[in-house]
């Protein structure tokens, strides 16, 4: 087995014949797959009784947009489309700290 073959298998080879490099492959992959890695996260976070159940199952979509904005070289939107899975990591771990 090739070394890149995998991220063809896992992610579709079709993105490299529409334009995308094979660096900005990895990243839509690996983004992609961190949305579906978080959704039973994001799922539990939705039960909440606190203004986070808003943001719980937004947090997978976000990474989805932030995989798309990759795609389309926008870095800076890719960025901002992170802020809510990273301050939601932020306050649980103050809420655990506590």
């Amino acid at each position: 087995m090739v070394a890149g073959s995998g991220v063809r298998l896992a992610c579709g080879g079709g993105l490299s014949r529409i334009g995308c490099s094979r660096d900005r492959l990895q990243k839509i992959c690996i983004a992609s797959r961190i949305a579906l890695l978080v959704t039973p996260f994001s799922y539990y976070l939705s039960a909440a009784e606190s203004g986070v159940a808003l943001l719980g199952m937004a947090i997978p979509f976000t990474l989805l947009a932030g995989a798309y904005s990759v795609k389309r070289q926008r870095a800076a939107a890719a960025w901002c489309l992170l802020v809510p899975l990273v301050a939601t990591a932020l306050w649980l771990a103050v809420i655990v700290g506590r």
